[in-house]
């Protein structure tokens, strides 16, 4: 496997075990996390904008989405044109549990950038941007 791929895909295998860990006292999965993001930044988007949105296969944010309900940090409603077409809502036990989620994504990203000069933090953000922006242009072609 290629050096950057190997690199991104082990630190994210971390990352999401870091955050199950961080964020076990409120029942999610380090992988949940992303999605509460996204619906308390987007509520009342479909579960088909937030698959694209995080580049996540339809059935995965479906399942993902269950659980969340399931624990009481999402909701879905049916639109009235359509009621195939699920819009997802955060209730506010996500909405009180994202100071936590964005405390434990700051202390990862500090933790594994600790080495690094303010200057070579920025380079790499800056370039992982642009690798970011990449793909998802790749992707939206695909």
């Amino acid at each position: 496997m290629p050096r950057i791929m190997r690199s991104m895909a082990a630190i994210s295998r971390c990352a999401n075990q870091y955050r199950t860990k961080e964020l076990s006292a409120l029942g999610l999965k380090g992988n949940q996390s992303i999605y509460l993001l996204q619906i308390c930044r987007h509520p009342g988007l479909t579960q088909d904008q937030l698959a694209r949105n995080l580049t996540m296969d339809k059935s995965a944010v479906a399942r993902q989405l269950t659980c969340l309900e399931e624990l009481g940090y999402v909701r879905r409603e049916t639109t009235a044109n359509d009621k195939r077409v699920l819009l997802v809502y955060p209730t506010q036990k996500a909405q009180d549990a994202l100071p936590e989620i964005h405390r434990v994504l700051r202390a990862w990203e500090d933790l594994i950038t600790a080495d690094l000069s303010p200057e070579s933090r920025e380079a790499l953000i800056g370039a992982l941007e642009t690798m970011h922006s990449r793909a998802l242009r790749w992707a939206e072609e695909d």
